[in-house]
């Protein structure tokens, strides 16, 4: 059961204020691979950038994510929009994930927001 980051990153920092605004905060602005694997447990959820507070800041998590890959978490129901929605993800690989797997074939619900990601594989 763990998380894995990929050891040529060493500096995984959970977050920092950027020098162009003191509004925005990028969250682990240099993790490029990321791994999950077996987390039977893990059910995530809607995963989104809701702001639950009235002040103004904008948060940016993880714009260097290249890859991503989660093994047999089958009660995870969805992953999070900025994950999906990352222009930078090259690689998204799902093993023994039913729940999402199915999601993110090709004309599942997930699919429209991982379309653009190069490489999916479903396993």
């Amino acid at each position: 059961m763990g998380l894995g980051v990929d050891s040529e990153d060493s500096d995984i920092s959970i977050g920092e204020m950027t020098s162009s605004s003191a509004n925005t905060i990028i969250a682990f602005p240099k993790l490029k691979s990321l791994s999950f694997w077996v987390m039977e447990e893990w059910e995530g959820g809607e995963g989104g950038n809701e702001d639950k507070t009235n002040i103004s800041i904008s948060t940016i998590i993880m714009p260097s994510l290249r890859s991503l890959e989660i093994v047999e978490c089958p009660k995870l129901k969805a992953l999070p929009d900025y994950v999906l929605q990352s222009t930078t993800l090259e690689q998204l690989k799902i093993i023994d994930n039913p729940i999402i797997g199915a999601q993110f074939k090709a004309g599942g619900k997930g699919w429209p927001n991982a379309s653009h990601t190069p490489n999916i594989r479903i396993y």
